[in-house]
């Protein structure tokens, strides 16, 4: 629950501090005052977004802290899960630089506010006086059913399951889309694969051979006479070099006893007769080989100039590339071939996940429908207490087909306050009164079923005084027994029910503040008689400020 309350440098509020009891307190004030600039810092609290506006020093920063205790809430889990450190006195705070700039911190360790909103969702629910428009929306009446069921482990169940469901079905739909624009594409690829693969692409250099083949054979008999040339001059018997050199090798030869220098010649001149002997026997094989082929010349150009189709279709540079673009072809090929067992393998995922949501839907409806006639009892009771003798709350529930984020199921609030007339739907017929005094009560069954910390009450008497003003402080002072009741009022009836009571009030000056204090036992005499008179405080006023506070 709410310990304290630490406010500085926020709209109104120069720097404040407040204290915070178990039980019920009440606070008041004039209109104006600053109450709903304390609501403002709490909301901030809660996760609410920072308004730069708010910071009365633009050179300083806003600082709101608050201390909560929380043992005894479970709450362990969640800081593990979120590498908080837990403390049983957890402080929240929020600050908003003068640049702008918006930070949160849990136990001095930053945090985002979706993780704060997280945390504080468990520790305090502020009721504001707009909140009695929620009465008619759907989605908060299935949050008091949910709530008066303790519906929260099957609801956290139903809504991974349904996020699962969700998500598979939409995986499933892709497929689905991909395997239908695979298909319109698969003759086209087809057509492309098989074309590829009768071209019989397995050699990358296959175009550079055959292109230097073809040179060849186009220069048949160029290369044969040049060949027979370089044979002939170097090892024709009349006038061969081979002859020339055998006779100088003779020569050397045969005056390298006398000469050193010889010897080396012989050698050398040795050397170059093998190579040329080698050169001329290999020009002289060559030129045997050497035939002009039309028809392979034939199949040589048709085989380049199906190469060079197939490049210039696909707008590829070389083999290299057409042989990469058949594997992808191949690939793509076999994954449309896998869309329909990984459609099969989906469409289990998703039976499977649908069966599970299905069950977990039907818990959720099950549990939901059984609580209904204890709401309508209590809440029925409640309105009794409140001054509606004849106020009936009826809940209607009706299963839908569709699946939601909540589940299957449609809650509608009726409400009649007059037993001639049958219940109607809560924007037809609750007046704004009779809507203040069915919110309590229903904030008083949520409450004690949730076992929330802390419920602020932001004037949620608006539309009554007088007895019925009196009952409200009751039932708010018997939720106080269980949490922790913080209640704005105006109305002395309830103010006289709290254990504390703390005032909201304006400083005059050159910079005007807002100011609270707590009260004592006197000053709280003379606020709820000030409550009642409205105008000077009288002996009367002081007796009925006694009375109402028993004392």
């Amino acid at each position: 629950m709410l310990r304290s309350l630490s406010i500085r440098n926020f709209a109104l509020i120069q720097n404040l501090n407040i204290r915070f009891y178990d039980g019920m307190s009440v606070i008041t004030g004039e209109t104006g005052a600053g109450k709903s600039i304390m609501l403002g810092a709490l909301n901030m609290i809660l996760g609410q977004r920072a308004d730069l506006s708010a910071i009365i020093n633009k050179e300083e920063k806003c600082v709101v802290e608050a201390q909560f205790r929380i043992e005894g809430y479970s709450l362990e889990g969640f800081f593990k899960n979120n590498d908080l450190d837990y403390d049983h006195q957890t402080i929240i705070r929020r600050e908003i630089t003068p640049s702008g700039k918006s930070r949160a911190f849990i136990n001095d360790t930053p945090v985002t506010l979706d993780i704060l909103r997280v945390l504080t969702e468990s520790l305090i629910d502020i009721h504001s006086q707009h909140e009695n428009l929620l009465l008619n929306d759907s989605s908060f009446q299935l949050q008091i059913v949910d709530g008066m069921a303790r519906n929260s482990a099957v609801l956290n169940e139903y809504q991974k399951a349904y996020q699962l469901w969700f998500r598979l079905k939409k995986e499933l739909q892709e497929l689905q889309d991909a395997a239908d624009k695979a298909a319109a594409d698969k003759d086209y690829f087809q057509f492309q694969f098989d074309q590829l693969a009768d071209a019989g692409l397995t050699d990358r250099d296959e175009q550079n051979h055959l292109e230097e083949e073809l040179e060849a054979l186009t220069h048949a008999e160029e290369i044969k006479m040049a060949l027979s040339l370089i044979s002939g001059s170097v090892d024709d018997e009349s006038g061969g070099v081979l002859n020339r050199l055998t006779e100088a090798r003779n020569a050397a030869h045969r005056i390298s006893p006398f000469l050193s220098l010889a010897e080396d010649f012989d050698k050398r001149l040795e050397s170059v007769i093998i190579e040329l002997k080698d050169i001329a026997g290999e020009a002289e094989l060559r030129a045997g080989d050497i035939e002009y082929l039309p028809e392979r010349i034939s199949e040589i150009t048709d085989r380049l100039n199906q190469l060079n189709d197939l490049q210039h279709k696909h707008r590829a540079g070389s083999i290299e590339e057409l042989m990469q673009l058949k594997e992808d072809l191949e690939t793509k090929l076999s994954a449309i071939s896998g869309y329909e067992d990984a459609i099969l393998d989906k469409e289990k995922e998703v039976n499977k996940a649908f069966f599970i949501l299905e069950n977990t839907a039907d818990q959720l409806s099950v549990s939901r429908k059984k609580v209904l006639p204890l709401l309508e009892k209590q809440s029925s009771e409640l309105l009794h207490e409140l001054g509606m003798p004849n106020g009936v709350l009826r809940v209607q529930h009706e299963a839908v087909s569709a699946f939601s984020a909540s589940g299957r199921d449609r809650i509608t609030f009726l409400f009649s306050s007059n037993k001639k007339h049958a219940p109607q739907s809560l924007s037809r017929i609750a007046s704004g009164g009779e809507k203040s005094r069915l919110m309590l009560a229903l904030k008083s069954l949520l409450s004690s079923s949730k076992a929330l910390p802390t419920i602020v009450f932001d004037e949620i008497d608006t539309g009554i005084s007088g007895l019925i003003a009196a009952k409200m402080g009751k039932i708010m002072e018997r939720m106080g027994e269980t949490m922790q009741v913080v209640t704005i009022t105006h109305l002395p009836q309830i103010a006289a029910c709290g254990s504390h009571h703390y005032k909201v009030f304006k400083l005059d000056g050159e910079k005007p503040s807002s100011n609270v204090v707590e009260l004592q036992q006197d000053e709280r005499l003379h606020e709820i008689a000030t409550l009642l008179s409205s105008e000077n405080v009288t002996e009367t006023a002081l007796n009925n400020a006694r009375e109402l506070m028993g004392n």
